[in-house]
């Protein structure tokens, strides 16, 4: 099956709450909130969101890692539905503006532990100019539950 359409918008906003005075490990909290954008039934009818609490340290030869827990809270046709997720990733500079990674997700419903599900995937982040960065990622599923493939793009910027 597929679907076609635009998604969801999210607005969301971060705040690096500890940092090494290296800056080599820092964390933070990344609140949430998606809009109802869609069309073509490809996301839902309310204003939703969330909390994101990621970690990352830089390591030797440009080796950044990193971890993720997320909370998601949807409406759904029987109220509110909770999602958890956890991922890890490692990512490597190529070059000044190119940079690889590999991720792996974990994600489970409150409440339904056999509703969970993970994925694998790789990526190229590439940074053009000032705080814009274009990511594109592939992602394979691990269970049934999984779709078996995911391709995803996504446009940051800071400012």
């Amino acid at each position: 099956d597929s679907d076609a359409g635009f998604g969801d918008v999210s607005l969301r906003t971060k705040w690096t709450f500890w940092r090494l005075d290296s800056g080599a490990a820092a964390l933070a909290l990344i609140p949430y909130v998606r809009l109802p954008t869609s069309t073509a039934g490809l996301g839902s009818e309310r204003i939703d969101g969330g909390l994101i609490l990621p970690w990352a340290s830089e390591g030797p030869a440009g080796i950044v890692t990193g971890a993720m827990l997320h909370w998601d809270s949807a409406s759904s046709a029987d109220g509110r539905r909770h999602r958890w997720s956890g991922a890890a990733f490692v990512r490597r500079d190529l070059f000044r503006l190119l940079s690889a990674y590999a991720e792996l997700t974990l994600d489970a419903e409150s409440g339904s532990w056999s509703a969970r599900e993970g994925t694998l995937g790789a990526g190229a982040l590439l940074r053009p100019w000032g705080g814009l960065e274009v990511d594109y990622q592939i992602q394979r599923g691990l269970n049934r539950r999984a779709p078996d493939w995911i391709h995803t793009l996504r446009f940051n910027w800071e400012w």
